[in-house]
């Protein structure tokens, strides 16, 4: 136990002494989940039973793509909700060349501000697996734009 900390492997839990906070991700963490639902909110065995995971940091600077499947739905995105490292969060989202609306409502409170984005970013917060995600949602359900880029500092 050294640092005061270590993982049980009967509950999956991180175990730490909170004297000396020592913090590490568990290996077991997705980096970031994408799906569709028509719902504006979905709730975390949604989220693990029909999205798809992909590694790595949630967008970069020339455009990480994302392909949804189709239907008249809104696009999500979850990704962990740790420090603002520029590669972690997201400048901007986009259909092509046309920059893609993200929800803000009651659920999709919070705004993005360091570093500060291109274009408006809002989230929410879920918890999956214990862990806090932030979770993004286009503003308005669609058939078009299945293909959605995601651009990061």
């Amino acid at each position: 136990m050294e640092y005061g900390v270590c993982f049980d492997q009967s509950t999956g839990k991180i175990l730490f002494d909170d004297v000396k906070l020592v913090f590490f991700r568990h290996p077991d963490v997705i980096d970031v989940y994408y799906g569709v639902s028509s719902d504006p909110t979905v709730i975390e065995s949604y989220i693990k039973s029909n999205f798809l995971t992909k590694t790595g940091n949630v967008g970069n600077t020339s455009g990480r793509t994302y392909i949804f499947s189709t239907g008249y739905t809104y696009k999500y995105w979850c990704i962990q909700d740790i420090p603002n490292l520029g590669s972690r969060v997201i400048s901007s989202v986009r259909n092509g060349s046309t920059p893609t609306v993200l929800a803000y409502d009651y659920y999709y409170l919070y705004y993005q501000e360091d570093p500060t984005p291109t274009t408006p970013i809002t989230y929410g917060k879920i918890t999956i697996d214990g862990f806090i995600y932030r979770i993004y949602r286009t503003i308005a359900k669609t058939s078009l734009h299945n293909v959605q880029y995601v651009y990061s500092f």
